[in-house]
């Protein structure tokens, strides 16, 4: 306890004390001490407190429990850092959570408020990926930076500063002083939520992270909202179509044996979240052998299922909010920096927003009889698995050979390992042949699955293109000196497991991009296919076109006309039966090609094309047809369209 006097402590408190609210040379009253729901000055003179210091002794003064629990705990431990665990705060935090309504789940405790709206601030900016934030004027929120520049009156100007960015001020409702001759609260509360919508369309609903307000604003005089003001900005924050969670449960019929039924449940579970920004997920897959065939692999590995649930009821989310299916996909659209759903970071090749506004004419012009569906993909096996590109250039006859054991089913990657030789290398295609690969005479370049051959295996020709250009220049570029050199490249970039304990876990080395719309025509026949990819760089744009026409075809006939019924667990129909395309039946298919100028400084910045173009265009289809006759269909091949007549069923 202090001795200094009356005098000495006015003396120290004006040479060595800041008082930050406090004007000039305004002097504060000397306190000497408190108890109960008073406060003495150094005379004996008695004063109520009637803002218990800032809330912070709102049960009094001199509270002997209190003191003996202060007492004690200091004895015990007084303090311990936030990174080990303590049973005070643990069991004050599950008191707290207890009390709370069943909406919060943790806490986080701080030294004071401004502390606390601080990290809300640094909360709701990580959590969404978005730098604006809303508060009033007339409010207080705290002194430090952040929490400074939400606060709403002069004091704040100290504050800000350039770097504070991101903060943007509305109107306090202070209907007490307003000039407008409001009849009743209603219409006051709709006058000033009205602004409030309107400064939120002319900010961008996708760019805001938070709105701040007090329910009563006490610092700026005691201004109360009229009624239904506090529950207008609520719904606010629900209605702009910003996602905050998905809550996910996929359950798998394997067949009789397992196959892949664990990585292609994987895969659906780590895509069902969809392109998009999350603050919160809870995915749960099962899987279970039944008596029915076995069920294996297919294009899409599992995203496709997945996919078609969730850009269905995003259609369904749009319709409640009030705006588009384009519109909702835009506003939470991942970008370059922001936290996929799985933790990881977006790399700067992503450009899914790009893949929007190249559709978005197209789509908006026929949105009546028309869906739109977004989508990504892993490129590489990733989630931590041993995932490496190998090649080895032979030089035979003056000829480089490319020796690297990566199937090419179609995807066009043994051309493209030829250009990227030639890139690297300046030689004409003319001098560079692919092998006939097996395992006796070329490294093994991994499965051609994940649609990965691009990337990894085009990464290491690139890097054994480079060793042979760097020995090109020492023989003044003649091959034949080189005759029987060979050129060995290995790429590996380490992924991290699912629920490894890392910040910003990497499960993929890259995702590939895409929005696809489908357009009907009166009768529900797609006519028009608009297939927008930010597949990276587009090494060969033949063989992308390729892959994408073919994608969209496969997603087109699981959609409409594939079927595989089965009685007592047996197939009841044939491959010719099956339900398969035909040619008569294939649509305009336009390729769209997204590139940015930042890709992956990887196989040119190139990733895979292999899978993603089938994944969008189912759910396209069932958008359209939901479009056109407002039929929401969940059942796979679609029910009731052009393709297959409710006769047929």
């Amino acid at each position: 306890m202090s001795k200094l006097s009356r005098e000495q402590t006015i003396e120290y408190d004006k040479k060595y004390n800041q008082h930050p609210w406090l004007k000039g040379n305004t002097e504060p009253i000397p306190i000497e001490k408190a108890e109960g729901i008073f406060f003495y000055d150094f005379n004996g003179k008695k004063y109520y407190d009637m803002s218990s210091q800032l809330s912070c002794v709102n049960i009094g003064y001199g509270n002997k429990d209190v003191i003996q629990a202060v007492n004690d705990q200091v004895k015990t431990l007084p303090y311990i850092a936030p990174a080990y665990a303590s049973a005070p705060r643990s069991e004050l935090a599950k008191m707290l959570v207890e009390l709370a309504p069943d909406n919060i789940a943790k806490v986080f405790f701080t030294c004071g408020g401004s502390d606390a709206n601080e990290a809300a601030i640094n909360m709701a900016r990580t959590y969404t990926g978005r730098s604006k934030i809303f508060s009033r004027y007339r409010s207080y929120h705290g002194s430090t930076l952040g929490s400074g520049n939400l606060s709403g009156d002069p004091r704040r100007f100290a504050l800000e500063h350039p770097a504070a960015t991101g903060f943007v001020k509305f109107q306090d409702p202070y209907v007490y002083r307003s000039d407008i001759p409001f009849k009743n609260d209603q219409e006051a509360s709709a006058y000033y939520i009205n602004k409030i919508k309107e400064q939120i369309a002319y900010e961008g609903a996708e760019n805001i992270a938070a709105i701040f307000v007090e329910s009563i604003t006490g610092a700026n005089g005691v201004i109360i909202p009229p009624d239904g003001y506090l529950q207008g900005i609520r719904k606010i924050c629900d209605e702009n179509g910003i996602f905050t969670g998905l809550d996910c449960e996929i359950y798998f019929d394997t067949g009789a044996y397992a196959s892949l039924c664990g990585p292609v449940l994987e895969r659906a579970c780590t895509h069902s979240v969809g392109p998009y920004c999350y603050q919160n997920t809870d995915i749960r897959g099962f899987g279970y052998y039944t008596n029915n065939p076995p069920a294996g692999a297919f294009r899409g590995f599992g995203v496709c299922q997945s996919e078609f649930a969730l850009e269905s009821i995003i259609n369904l989310l749009a319709e409640q909010v009030g705006i588009s299916p384009w519109e909702i996909r835009y506003r939470n659209a991942i970008e370059p920096g922001k936290v996929l759903p799985n933790g990881q970071i977006a790399d700067c090749s992503t450009a899914l927003k790009e893949t929007l506004e190249a559709v978005k004419d197209v789509y908006e012009a026929n949105k009546d009889h028309a869906g739109i569906a977004c989508s990504m993909k892993n490129a590489g096996v990733g989630v931590g698995l041993p995932d490496k590109g190998r090649c080895n250039l032979v030089i035979e006859d003056g000829v480089c050979v490319i020796y690297a054991a990566a199937s090419d089913i179609g995807q066009g990657c043994a051309t493209v390992f030829c250009q990227d030789v030639a890139q690297a290398t300046g030689l004409p295609l003319s001098k560079i042949r692919n092998a006939v690969c097996n395992t006796e005479n070329a490294p093994d370049s991994g499965t051609t699955s994940g649609s990965r051959q691009t990337l990894l295996t085009g990464e290491a020709v690139r890097g054994a293109a480079v060793k042979l250009a760097d020995a090109m220049k020492e023989v003044d570029n003649d091959l034949e000196k080189l005759n029987g050199k060979n050129y060995f490249y290995e790429y590996y970039e380490p992924t991290d497991k699912l629920g490894a304990n890392v910040p910003y876990p990497k499960s993929h080395i890259a995702y590939g991009f895409a929005t696809h719309v489908v357009i009907l025509d009166k009768k529900g026949k797609v006519t028009e296919v608009y297939a927008a990819h930010d597949s990276g760089k587009v090494v060969n744009p033949t063989s992308i076109q390729g892959q994408i026409e073919g994608g969209v075809l496969m997603g087109m006939g699981y959609a409409l006309t594939e079927d595989w019924p089965l009685k007592d667990c047996v197939p009841q129909v044939t491959y010719g039966t099956l339900g398969l395309l035909r040619s008569t039946q294939i649509p305009n298919i336009h390729a769209i090609y997204v590139e940015k100028e930042k890709l992956l400084d990887v196989a040119y910045g190139a990733k895979g094309i292999g899978e993603i173009a089938t994944i969008p265009t189912a759910p396209a289809v069932q958008g359209a047809y939901y479009a056109l006759d407002g039929k929401f269909r969940t059942k796979l091949p679609l029910e009731d369209t052009f393709y297959r007549p409710k006769e047929e069923e």
